[in-house]
């Protein structure tokens, strides 16, 4: 990819032109580059048609989101990035479970299980299910945020033998991320 400088007759421009394309960047650099060329038989593989997928359905969200969600806004201000690039990016990205702390779990009535969770944009809710050594669920329900949207605290309601703890964080896109945690 060829970057032009100083020349008064590509400068500015933007299109094709025969097999040779001129972009625009955001600084107002030019840049000429051949055409992509593809065969007519181009296959596909499994994951490239998943992520084609997750990409399409990201654009739309951010297209909305961009209308509909003022945290986006003040994230693009922020960053200098349009709003339409924040909202894409958080949708492609899903919140991380980092960390369930049941130090102080010992399945009991009112003790207290911590999960601390991260996401590019906003964690926005994180649920707890408690589950028995068959894998049932013997409680379940929403944590509370610490205000500070890092660690979320879930009290439990029941008196209950828990083998293992799953905790679900949910970003503003509606993706979700999760770690299990096996009690020994």
């Amino acid at each position: 990819m060829a970057k032009v400088k100083k020349n008064a007759l590509i400068e500015g421009l933007s299109g094709s032109i025969g097999d040779l394309v001129l972009k625009q960047a955001r600084s107002g650099t030019t840049y000429v580059a051949r055409k992509p060329t593809f065969p007519d038989d181009r296959q596909f593989s499994a994951a490239q048609l998943a992520h084609q997928r997750r990409f399409k359905a990201a654009a739309a969200y951010a297209k909305q989101a961009v209308q509909t969600e003022p945290l986006y806004a003040a994230l693009a201000k922020k960053t200098g990035q349009p709003v339409y690039n924040v909202a894409l990016a958080d949708a492609m990205h899903p919140p991380r479970v980092i960390e369930i702390d049941a130090s102080g779990y010992n399945g009991g009535v009112g003790e207290v299980l911590r999960v601390q969770a991260e996401d590019d944009v906003k964690v926005t809710r994180v649920y707890v299910a408690i589950y028995d050594a068959h894998d049932r669920v013997v409680e379940e329900g929403e944590a509370i945020s610490d205000r500070i949207g890092r660690w979320w605290m879930y009290t439990t309601q029941r008196a209950a033998n828990g083998a293992g703890i799953q905790a679900v964080a949910y970003d503003l896109a509606g993706n979700e991320g999760d770690l299990i945690l096996k009690l020994t």
